[in-house]
């Protein structure tokens, strides 16, 4: 049986890039982390899950027509 959970270390090292990123896309929510006692773990779904979203939000830019509403996860808010 696969592992259901690693440590941040190898999530990251999963998705081939660094802590710093790693930590900064579980403080913006976009990967799932949990607490057990002091550790922080990445649950293999919420990785997979990820790397699912990327590429459902990459194929929207690649295949987007004129007409088509932006996907929320791909709006930007704010003064440009």
């Amino acid at each position: 049986m696969e592992p259901l959970l690693m440590d941040v270390e190898g999530a990251a090292k999963v998705l081939g890039i660094g802590r710093s990123l790693f930590y900064q896309l579980l403080q913006t929510g976009q990967i799932e982390s949990l607490k057990i006692g002091r550790r922080r773990v990445v649950p293999a779904a919420a990785v997979e899950a990820f790397v699912q979203r990327l590429r459902e939000e990459q194929a929207w830019i690649s295949d987007a027509e004129p007409d088509r509403p932006v996907p929320s996860s791909l709006r930007t808010t704010g003064n440009g």
